[in-house]
């Protein structure tokens, strides 16, 4: 309840507003704040039974947006609003934009803005091993499976790898203690990681 189904368990962005509370899930108590995606469906986790039901709830359900779509002989592009998704107390706005350069390159632009620049932002990419990281490039392998991933921007921002087995530390100190597993944090982040029940690799600038 606490990870898979939350937002820090996906490919997408968390803004942490430290205040911002939670109802329950799946008739499951939520005990962490992950920074991600706000809900208040009548389901536990936002199921209809068809579009009739879902558009008597559209303002509940209609949270996102494909604002741009094309599809070339060399490359792919998308471009979603996702905004809605989130609570309006936090966020202003979060675009995500994607190309994909045929056959085997992915280029990934987000712009967000939160309400207070206090808000902590991570982007977030789920490895299924840890990734070892140069720089601003960092790798994961499964088998013979790979992805390698380059950070444009920010430039600017220092980031360094923290490891842990799993994120229901509720302290930083003993997260930071964790040694082998993918939890990757801003050097610049104090703040404690969510009572979460999983783990993740995750990167904050």
């Amino acid at each position: 309840v606490n990870y898979h189904l939350r937002t820090i368990a996906h490919n997408t962005m968390l803004v942490r507003d430290p205040s911002e509370t939670w109802p329950r899930i799946r008739a499951g108590r939520v005990t962490g704040n992950d920074g991600g995606q706000h809900h208040a469906w009548p389901h536990h986790n936002g199921a209809v039974v068809d579009a009739r039901a879902w558009q008597s709830t559209r303002t509940l359900h209609d949270i996102a947006d494909i604002v741009a779509f094309e599809d070339r002989r060399e490359y792919l592009y998308v471009a979603g609003d996702c905004s809605r998704a989130y609570s309006p107390k936090k966020l202003e706005y979060f675009t995500r934009q994607i190309v994909f350069i045929r056959p085997g390159t992915f280029i990934v632009f987000d712009r967000i803005k939160s309400r207070s620049p206090s808000f902590r932002k991570t982007w977030l990419l789920q490895a299924m091993a840890p990734p070892q990281s140069e720089g601003r490039t960092w790798s994961s392998r499964m088998g013979r499976a790979g992805c390698s991933s380059k950070r444009c921007c920010p430039k600017t921002r220092r980031c360094a790898w923290r490891a842990a087995t799993t994120c229901t530390a509720t302290t930083a100190s003993r997260i930071r203690r964790a040694n082998p597993g993918g939890l990757l944090r801003s050097a610049a982040s104090r703040s404690p990681p969510p009572d979460l029940r999983s783990s993740t690799t995750s990167f904050t600038s």
